[in-house]
């Protein structure tokens, strides 16, 4: 509790995690509902956005690192767009956004799936009838759809939270915890801890400390989103 580089891995994490998981929920569920009526193609796509999910992050976070350099596709497009167009990985502001878009890559794929199955469940009859009585599209998702869908917003906001105070592989492969430690998280600091140092001890304090941390955040969401169900 005295150590003040615990509690910046521990605000580096929260703050990815608070990036990461509301977009990739969104990302989940656009694609869902993109690909949720059978059209010509639409399980070539499902496949692609899927790919991500089954592709190995070290892999991915090494052709990541070429996007987001100086050099790479990421900061000429800034750069034509009038923002900065220096190296995100390099920028200590900038870092975690560039992370959390890697994450969001890497998990919406998932988060599709579980929600895709779930939209496939609800009975076209409710929409259709709701169609009938001059609903459009949008208040057939809130009233409709949205509400069909919350044990499955649920799962996802538990699973991904959990995904995102482990991050770790991309860290590790895109930045290693810099630039002065704008992206050094907790996992990263278990493993400095215990395999760079070996001290084991601490490590394991802060993986204990990791865990409280997962429950008491996913008994949160619990009474927040998943309580009815």
């Amino acid at each position: 509790m005295h150590d003040p580089l615990f509690w910046s891995a521990l605000k580096v994490t929260v703050v990815y995690t608070v990036m990461a998981v509301p977009v990739t929920i969104a990302a989940s569920l656009g694609l869902a509902l993109l690909t949720r009526r059978a059209f010509r193609g639409s399980k070539l796509f499902r496949s692609v956005f899927f790919l991500p999910v089954v592709t190995s992050l070290i892999l991915a976070s090494t052709v990541f690192l070429w996007i987001f350099s100086s050099e790479g596709p990421w900061s000429k497009v800034m750069g034509l767009v009038g923002l900065p167009d220096q190296s995100w990985l390099a920028d200590s502001a900038l870092v975690l956004p560039a992370l959390a878009i890697v994450g969001v890559w890497s998990r919406c794929g998932y988060g599709m799936l579980i929600l895709l199955a779930r939209l496939q469940e609800v009975p076209r009859e409710l929409e259709e009838a709701a169609l009938v009585d001059g609903a459009g599209p949008w208040k057939r998702f809130r009233y409709i759809v949205a509400p069909q869908l919350k044990g499955s917003f649920f799962f996802l906001a538990v699973i991904e939270t959990t995904a995102s105070f482990q991050v770790f592989d991309a860290v590790y492969m895109m930045t290693g915890g810099g630039p002065a430690n704008a992206s050094y998280s907790l996992v990263f600091q278990l493993y400095d801890a215990g395999f760079k140092y070996f001290d084991l001890g601490y490590a394991s304090a802060i993986g204990c400390v990791l865990f409280v941390l997962t429950l008491v955040v996913a008994a949160v969401q619990r009474l927040v989103i998943g309580k009815e169900s």
